[in-house]
């Protein structure tokens, strides 16, 4: 019984139903690229030419963030509207042993970084410039499945957007 109150009590928190999105838990897919280097002169750069950056802080085991790669990220890396101009990278909140360059130049690791953008829940979706400013509030879990793509593509064409100026 408590564990029947508990997922009602998680869905109802992260505003999804149980009636309406069973099939969602069982949504699987690969991690998304790891970032070696958002900053232009380190070794690992990986943002030539590109002029938005979406990034996914997950968790180990987080079913909700399988959904969202799944459903949402997926379809921004295979847009040809996207190609060229956009990457998509996932960041392990969680993760203090690998590290990558940030924008700023600093070295930190997922957990790190996290913290540094206040990023607390997972999933959390945030979208930047190539030059490292934040678009738009982050996407805080999948309240709204139904608008979550048209969120996220909002947020990337303000991205595109902004540095066009």
């Amino acid at each position: 019984m408590l564990s029947r109150v508990a997922r009602l009590l998680v869905f109802a928190v992260l505003g999804l139903s149980a009636w309406v999105w069973p099939w969602a838990v069982l949504a699987v897919g690969q991690p998304m690229r790891a970032i070696v280097s958002f900053e232009a002169q380190h070794p690992g750069y990986q943002l030539q030419g590109v002029s938005a950056v979406v990034v996914l802080f997950s968790m180990p085991e987080c079913r909700y963030c399988e959904i969202v790669r799944k459903q949402a990220l997926r379809h921004i890396e295979n847009d040809s509207a996207y190609r060229g101009k956009v990457k998509v990278f996932e960041v392990d909140q969680a993760d203090t042993s690998r590290s990558l360059v940030w924008f700023d130049g600093q070295r930190v690791t997922g957990k790190m970084l996290a913290e540094k953008l206040n990023v607390r829940f997972s999933p959390t979706v945030m979208v930047f410039t190539a030059k490292g400013q934040p678009v738009g509030q982050p996407l805080l879990g999948i309240s709204i499945p139904d608008f979550y793509s048209q969120y996220l593509n909002a947020l990337v064409d303000d991205a595109l957007f902004q540095q066009k100026q």
